[in-house]
């Protein structure tokens, strides 16, 4: 109930009691009718406060019994209909200590589950729940910041006593917040989770369509290189050979050559990206060196296997046998 009802509810019947209910002065020949006609209706009519008191009640009654019930669908559905201002976080944290990191966020998943299913249902998106929990596992979950403005469907919380979903919720706090982000595919749309890494708070965001083309998935490309020679003088070129590598369902992009030296330190990288995928390498001091090599597909993924590992070569000086 409002506060002005409640106002009105006490200031009525004193208002009522003070201010005449007909000028003086003047007969009302439509009570005087009714006084002989309907004694009770006078018996009301002059016990003014009271009149007034017994309907504020009745006023107070079907407030109470309207809230409760607001509150009971409240409670059954576990869905807050109101839009929500989110000023602070951690108030109903759905998991705590603050995640730091990608196996922080799967540990948050393992030891929630129970929570987060509640969640979903709660939510109305029962059905996204086992994807949710299988493509986060298998992710690379990305670490993003959440900016004051931005606009969710609906968050997940725990209040202590039980798991709630609130919906419409818009982050109004003066900072951004740290968070982890989770796209998930089904039926041929994303939809996009965040994660609040200070309290495990699982937020929807807005959804949108995935493009068609993106449902099929990307193998990884074929690896082979052949490194030679592997015993060499300063000045002389090693061939680094990728030329047989593949991608069994698109084109290849780009090889990456990486050097280092014995304390393990990157000493020079080289990018071909045009086949057939061979350089050379001129090798200007003597010592003992690792080649790595990788090469990249046309949708960004990239790969060692199977037949690129690491390769150690020696560098000598002009006229020393290895």
């Amino acid at each position: 109930m409002s506060l002005g009802t409640i106002i009105l509810m006490f200031l009525l019947p004193i208002l009522v009691s003070v201010v005449p209910l007909w000028p003086q002065g003047r007969p009302c020949l439509y009570l005087g009718k009714v006084k002989r006609r309907r004694t009770w209706v006078m018996f009301l009519v002059k016990n003014r406060f009271l009149t007034v008191l017994i309907c504020a009640s009745i006023l107070l009654l079907t407030s109470c019994q309207q809230e409760g019930a607001v509150e009971k669908v409240e409670k059954s559905t576990g869905v807050v209909q109101a839009e929500t201002e989110l000023k602070n976080l951690g108030v109903n944290p759905l998991y705590e200590p603050e995640l730091k990191s990608n196996d922080d966020f799967r540990e948050m998943i393992k030891e929630t589950l129970v929570d987060l299913k509640q969640g979903f249902e709660k939510a109305g998106a029962a059905d996204l729940f086992e994807e949710f929990v299988e493509q986060a596992e298998q992710q690379d979950i990305r670490e993003i910041e959440v900016n004051p403005g931005e606009k969710f469907q609906w968050m997940i919380v725990n209040n202590g006593t039980a798991v709630e979903a609130i919906r419409d919720v818009v982050w109004t706090g003066e900072e951004s917040f740290a968070a982890f982000l989770v796209n998930v595919e089904k039926a041929g749309a994303w939809y996009t989770f965040v994660i609040a890494a200070k309290s495990g708070n699982v937020f929807l965001a807005p959804q949108r369509l995935m493009p068609v083309k993106q449902l099929v998935p990307n193998d990884v490309p074929f690896c082979e290189v052949a490194i030679s020679p592997i015993f060499l003088s300063i000045g002389e070129d090693i061939t680094v050979d990728a030329s047989q590598s593949d991608d069994p369902d698109g084109t290849l992009m780009s090889m990456l050559i990486q050097v280092e030296d014995a304390n393990n330190t990157v000493i020079s990288k080289k990018v071909i990206d045009k086949p057939p995928f061979i350089a050379k390498l001129t090798m200007t001091q003597s010592g003992d060196y690792l080649i790595r090599v990788s090469v990249t597909d046309d949708k960004g993924k990239e790969s060692y296997s199977p037949g690129c590992p690491e390769t150690k070569v020696t560098v000598t000086a002009p006229g020393k046998k290895p």
